[in-house]
């Protein structure tokens, strides 16, 4: 069977016991099997989990984290990188510079990575842009960054009691990140937290076209 091209994504929980092994013997497998596919895997939260699991440094977990076949690292977690909204919405991840820090190391070691911003909810339209201001300074620093790519918040089974915004919000919020990030070479449509007529409609107004 031929999946050249294809990307699997790899992000989930933040496993209390699991050792390095686990991971390692897991990215081992998926390259063996199927070296046409490219790792996308593990996000900024994960790894600072595994630094505090492992008992090593962060560059040190990536480092044999690619050697075992990681490709490239998720942009999951970075929801809104002021800590004071991170304390309201996700207060068991990691701060806003720690995601930060794991994306430069992650870059100076060669692994590209996406940014992403999670907006609607208790943050104001001055954190979206501080925001996006740390991923364009990142992005300058290390070229490190492929893509952008924004969602609304999704109120559905969560605890988090927060107005949520429509998809004019959100095309709005799309179409000023293409101006404010023009120095990133993708900005995606998300088509699954949107739906599929708000994605086409995103990427009808796309500079370069992505859809996740």
């Amino acid at each position: 069977m031929d999946i050249g091209g294809v990307q699997i994504l790899m992000q989930g929980g933040h496993h209390p016991k699991l050792g390095i092994d686990y991971y390692l013997d897991l990215l081992h497998d998926i390259r063996a099997n199927f070296p046409q596919v490219n790792i996308h895997g593990f996000s900024p939260p994960e790894f600072c989990h595994f630094s505090e699991v492992f008992k090593m440094p962060v560059a040190d977990v990536i480092r044999q984290f690619k050697d075992a076949g990681l490709g490239s690292i998720p942009g999951g977690g970075g929801e809104i990188l002021v800590d004071r909204v991170r304390q309201r919405i996700a207060p068991l991840k990691c701060t806003g510079q720690q995601w930060l820090d794991v994306m430069e190391t992650a870059h100076s070691l060669g692994l590209n990575s996406s940014a992403t911003m999670m907006f609607g909810h208790v943050e104001t339209v001055e954190d979206r842009w501080n925001t996006c201001g740390c991923f364009a300074t990142c992005r300058n620093r290390t070229h490190g960054f492929t893509a952008f790519i924004c969602w609304t918040f999704q109120a559905e089974h969560t605890r988090l009691r927060a107005p949520t915004v429509g998809a004019h919000e959100y095309l709005r919020t799309q179409a000023l990140a293409r101006i404010f990030l023009d120095n990133f070479p993708n900005v995606q449509s998300s088509w699954v937290t949107q739906g599929p007529q708000i994605g086409q409609v995103a990427l009808h107004t796309a500079r370069t076209i992505s859809a996740v």
